[in-house]
């Protein structure tokens, strides 16, 4: 199989946000939503996942997890998908995505 790489962002391209490990304190979301202005100032829309509770120590139950981020890696109207930050526990997703679905889909920038 070759390398198939994403096209490169253009403003008016939909961006996802998703926590596939630890989510965003209740004490941080205005850091998250400062982010988001920003990005959304450079022309793009933002789309926030609602795998994002900050309460312990993961954002969500793992099948959650990997449901949405399987779902915002295989949606054509989103162009990248950026976690808010760390991935530490989202090793723990691997066996639960969707790899036929994301073999068959249009590459999707990931940050992180």
């Amino acid at each position: 199989m070759s390398v198939r790489y994403p096209r490169p962002l253009s403003p008016g391209d939909r961006i996802g946000v998703t926590s596939p490990s630890s989510g965003v304190p209740e004490e941080l979301r205005e850091r998250l939503a400062v982010a988001v202005r920003d990005v959304e100032a450079r022309g793009y829309e933002v789309v926030t996942g609602r795998c994002m509770d900050g309460g312990g120590h993961i954002s969500a139950p793992a099948a959650d997890r990997a449901a949405e981020l399987t779902a915002m890696l295989t949606d054509p109207g989103i162009r990248a998908v950026v976690p808010p930050w760390g991935g530490e526990t989202a090793i723990d997703l691997l066996p639960l995505l969707d790899w036929d679905r994301l073999r068959t889909a249009e590459p999707t920038w990931v940050v992180g």
